[in-house]
């Protein structure tokens, strides 16, 4: 299949916790397609069905440590192959401090990745470690911590939103009735 290239591709990366389902988000309220946890082996395959055939120009791929040896391949993979297929290619590395993931994992009561065995800390701390190489070619490095939910959003959407593109207005409408009124 002849190799296709997406007019915008925007590669999510980062700690987990960092805010990648909000970016995620955000991009596919930008008008992006967007798919999450995908592996570095079906990255190429992935393109070439949503670009090739379905005709999507703007793709978000959120990926993280959930995939399969992802901080070892990733980097020669990103810098070597996509960035040969898609030279415009775009990766952003969420990252935020250790307290603020930490209160992040409290408050969702989900487990770290990493978490099972160890420590919230250690577990954030080996992610750390584990993701230097991914987090050193990235061509954004966010810091989430200070930023709410609407504000990511606005960072996001200030960075990626397309000249003459307007969000659309969402609707959303809520009925109910009371049963003896």
């Amino acid at each position: 299949m002849n190799e296709v290239i997406p007019e915008k591709l925007v590669i999510v990366t980062g700690l987990s916790g960092g805010g990648k389902s909000y970016v995620q988000s955000t991009l596919e309220d930008l008008g992006f397609y967007a798919a999450d946890n995908l592996p570095v082996s079906l990255i190429e395959p992935f393109l070439d069905e949503v670009v090739g055939r379905e005709g999507k120009d703007k793709i978000a791929i959120v990926m993280d440590v959930r995939a399969h040896d992802f901080a070892r391949t990733f980097p020669r993979y990103f810098t070597e192959v996509l960035r040969a297929r898609a030279p415009h290619a775009i990766l952003i590395f969420l990252d935020a401090r250790d307290e603020v993931l930490v209160r992040r994992f409290s408050e969702t009561r989900r487990p770290h990745p990493y978490g099972v065995d160890l420590p919230i800390l250690d577990a954030i701390s080996a992610e750390r470690r584990e993701l230097i190489d991914v987090k050193a070619i990235a061509n954004m490095v966010l810091d989430t911590s200070q930023f709410s939910v609407h504000e990511l959003k606005a960072e996001i959407t200030r960075c990626f939103q397309l000249p003459g593109y307007v969000m659309p207005m969402l609707v959303n409408v809520v009925t109910f009735g009371f049963k003896y009124a």
